[in-house]
């Protein structure tokens, strides 16, 4: 329908937002923070259609791609995962605990 607008799929990235649905996550990370503009990057790809590549896993830990897990959440579409290897010398960080960074790290 002319004028109608398009219904998002994903919550806007916003701090709010990425807190909401990570604190609802048993996910821990290796990472301290995100880049808001790259989870965005990934929402907008979601949103388009687009299937985000497997986040490495080593149990319920995130060992590579949390911008993409992120968006994942905002976007109510968890990605597929595929196995990695967490070092043994690395703190395992909640990811409800992870700090949204508005800086562009690309």
């Amino acid at each position: 329908m002319p004028g109608r607008k398009k219904r998002k799929k994903c919550l806007d990235t916003t701090v709010d937002n990425i807190k909401m649905v990570t604190a609802k996550t048993s996910y821990l990370t290796l990472q301290k923070s995100v880049s808001i503009p790259a989870v965005a990057r990934y929402t907008a790809l979601i949103e388009r259609g687009s299937i985000a590549p497997p986040v490495k896993m080593d149990g319920n830990t995130i060992v590579d791609d949390n911008h993409r897990m992120v968006a994942g959440l905002l976007c109510n579409q968890i990605p597929a995962s595929t196995p990695g290897t967490a070092p043994l010398s690395k703190p395992r960080i909640p990811l409800r605990d992870i700090q949204p960074d508005p800086i562009d790290w690309w």
